[in-house]
């Protein structure tokens, strides 16, 4: 065990500190294992999810495996940029909707995440001087990018795509285009690989 006060190791039957003389506290775990620190610089990093978030993934995981549901995998930009035309900009935000939903059946079990709702997002952004709107756009890529990652699938999505091509290069057309392209792609690959293999 260590001394509390020069943090001199002592061993688990010592009353006094050898190197400072100060009293020790009793440990109430002596037989507590010491991991070294290059092995705890090796060992992956858990963010704290709330319990409540957990139960609420567990739920959404289990109904879509009750009910047997296959996620979408025909998503495309150019689908997207059509029917928001015919249905007057409708469109766009049922298909993120239904994107945000199939992101939490495939990952939240995993992560313990739960993407917001984009309609929120919307009305959020006159509250926050359309700040939420970029925290959401790049927490979505972040969660996008991390379920590649886990499941193997070899595609490139970061937060990194939206600030280049959705911000920095937003005033052209194209680069929006290529962003809503990935993004589709992206969760296309997820989706087919939840459909074959689960969480």
């Amino acid at each position: 065990m260590f001394c509390d006060n020069c943090g001199n190791v002592v061993a688990d039957t010592a009353v006094v500190c050898d190197r400072c003389g100060k009293p020790l506290k009793k440990s109430y775990n002596t037989n507590a294992h010491i991991i070294p620190a290059e092995e705890l610089r090796n060992q992956p990093v858990y963010e704290y999810v709330p319990v409540q978030e957990q139960v609420k993934a567990e739920e959404t995981y289990s109904q879509c495996m009750d009910s047997n549901i296959k996620l979408k995998t025909n998503y495309a930009w150019w689908k997207l940029l059509f029917l928001s035309i015919v249905t007057l900009f409708i469109y766009p935000a049922i298909m993120c909707e239904q994107r945000a939903q199939d992101l939490n059946i495939a990952a939240s079990r995993y992560d313990g995440k739960r993407t917001k709702s984009p309609l929120l997002k919307a009305f959020l952004m006159p509250f926050t001087l359309g700040i939420y709107h970029f925290v959401y756009e790049h927490k979505y890529a972040s969660r996008l990018g991390t379920e590649l990652n886990r499941r193997g699938i070899k595609y490139n999505l970061c937060p990194g795509h939206y600030w280049l091509l959705c911000v920095l290069l937003g005033f052209t057309v194209v680069c929006p285009i290529i962003y809503s392209h990935k993004l589709c792609k992206a969760t296309n690959h997820i989706n087919k690989h939840f459909n074959e293999h689960g969480v």
